[in-house]
């Protein structure tokens, strides 16, 4: 009983939703800021070269560039009749451009952003022309780094004297997660300003890995175990603003 009576109570707030469904497009615009990450984990030994040990060396470079991404948004929002509780899913594409230095090099980001998202919705004020509260949501995205001069961190190895690049660098297509929150207001019952931040909650990871080992007499002679990688992640805080039909 108890759990047809859950249905019930389920199926209801759909039909409403579905009822209260209101289509939206709009634009959001902000500042952007781009966090990389250079990083190696060298190991290199020989019996030779270095008797007292092998030779270790971790490296860390950050970048950190700021900047500017405007999206185009559009989607559907559904309220229950009260207007106090609602949830929304959009869709989304733009571009971002950021500016920065690592070691006394500037530089210089593109990046084409898309994806899709979803929101829940509170409202803590509801008045017939006017509509406020607040949101929580998640948001998936495909980012497409463009460096103007691209960095790269990594090794060239030569093993009887074949050549093997081993780089890793920042043009890559990353796949970021979003934790989204913010403020909305709806005012006239059509336009929807809001403010709102997306912070990154896992990080784009591309790396390289390599190894080598020269083993006689069941002595190991030389060893490489060397691994480069290239993280990234963004934040970004927006102003957005959605006409509802």
């Amino acid at each position: 009983m108890k759990t047809k009576l859950l249905g019930v109570f389920i199926s209801s707030l759909l039909c409403v939703g579905v009822a209260e469904a209101r289509f939206y497009i709009g634009v959001e615009g902000g500042y952007l800021r781009n966090l990389s990450q250079f990083e190696n984990k060298i190991y290199h030994y020989s019996i030779n070269l270095t008797p007292n040990g092998p030779v270790q060396e971790n490296k860390r470079v950050n970048l950190r560039e700021n900047g500017v991404v405007g999206n185009l948004v559009l989607g559907t929002e559904h309220f229950i009749q009260s207007q106090y509780f609602g949830w929304r899913w959009g869709i989304f594409g733009g571009y971002g451009i950021s500016w920065g230095k690592v070691e006394s090099r500037k530089t210089q980001l593109n990046t084409i952003h898309y994806g899709f998202n979803t929101d829940f919705l509170v409202n803590f004020l509801v008045e017939e022309k006017l509509t406020s509260g607040f949101f929580v949501g998640v948001e998936y995205a495909i980012t497409d780094l463009n460096p103007k001069k691209q960095s790269v961190m990594g090794l060239t190895y030569t093993v009887n004297n074949v050549s093997t690049d081993v780089y890793v660098g920042n043009k890559i297509v990353a796949q970021d997660a979003f934790l989204r929150a913010g403020f909305s207001t709806l005012v006239n019952k059509n336009h929807r300003v809001e403010v709102m931040a997306k912070i990154p909650m896992a990080k784009t990871i591309n790396s390289k890995h390599y190894d080598y080992e020269d083993v006689l007499n069941n002595t190991t002679q030389i060893k490489v175990d060397d691994t480069f990688i290239f993280t990234y992640q963004n934040i970004q805080a927006l102003v957005s603003y959605k006409y509802v039909f």
